[in-house]
């Protein structure tokens, strides 16, 4: 493990889903560094972390790669302390996981491209856009549960160029140069610029789900997390 530091990390040889399973489906992360498709095959190394945390890990001549996968135990916590028979009806959480990537590239890179999607089978009836400031996100529901699917939007990446040092800072001093989040029908896409060697870039995507009805917005509050709420949770920084 190269790109996190992480507390009791230990190897394992156990394949890890790069994703979440939820109730009516699976959604899985993916990801293209340059015209390679890193997720197609497994990753090389699997790191196991506490609260059922998992650090995938790829690497070539050209880049590093790890995905972090964790819940999220601020939004569990307080989802916990909302006794459900006193919760109004618009929070209702039955949990959420998310899965944080960070890259550096050994050499010049071309653009890279982040997937969140369902794979197929999934049993969701319905969905759309639901996004907000600084979060793009859809939902999807299949008439008894609600699952959300959230991602930093373009002002947040530009946020996280200038102030927190998780992208590169010229990408903003060339016009039209920033990430750009897509819609799908079935997930999100975030394209971002070429890195030189060197640079880093980091990105997240968060899952959650909960009861559908009752205009329950708990899912899509929980997938507005920080990248700071998924590592504190493996304990990682």
């Amino acid at each position: 493990m190269d790109l996190f530091t992480c507390s009791l990390a230990k190897l394992v040889s156990n394949t890890v889903f790069p994703g979440v399973e939820t109730p009516i489906g699976n959604i899985r992360f993916d990801a293209w560094l340059g015209n390679k498709h890193i997720t197609e095959e497994p990753a090389q190394s699997t790191y196991c972390l506490p609260n059922d945390s998992w650090v995938l890990h790829w690497r070539s001549t050209a880049y590093t790669a790890e995905l972090l996968l964790s819940p999220i135990l601020y939004w569990q916590r307080f989802s916990r302390q909302r006794d459900r028979t006193d919760t109004v009806p618009w929070w209702i959480l039955d949990d959420v996981r998310a899965g944080l990537w960070r890259v550096q590239a050994s050499m010049p890179m071309r653009s890279s491209e982040f997937v969140s999607r369902w794979e197929a089978g999934y049993r969701w009836q319905t969905g759309g856009i639901n996004s907000g400031q600084g979060l793009a996100a859809q939902q999807w529901d299949d008439i008894r549960t609600l699952v959300a699917l959230g991602t930093q939007d373009d002002q947040w990446l530009a946020l996280a160029a200038t102030e927190k040092s998780l992208l590169p800072t010229r990408w903003l001093t060339t016009p039209n140069s920033l990430g750009t989040v897509e819609y799908l029908d079935d997930g999100l896409r975030v394209q971002l610029p070429n890195l030189q060697a060197g640079e880093h870039c980091q990105l997240q995507f968060a899952v959650a789900w909960g009861p559908y009805g009752m205009d329950n917005d708990g899912p899509w509050f929980a997938v507005d997390s920080t990248p700071e709420m998924i590592l504190m949770s493996a304990e990682c920084v």
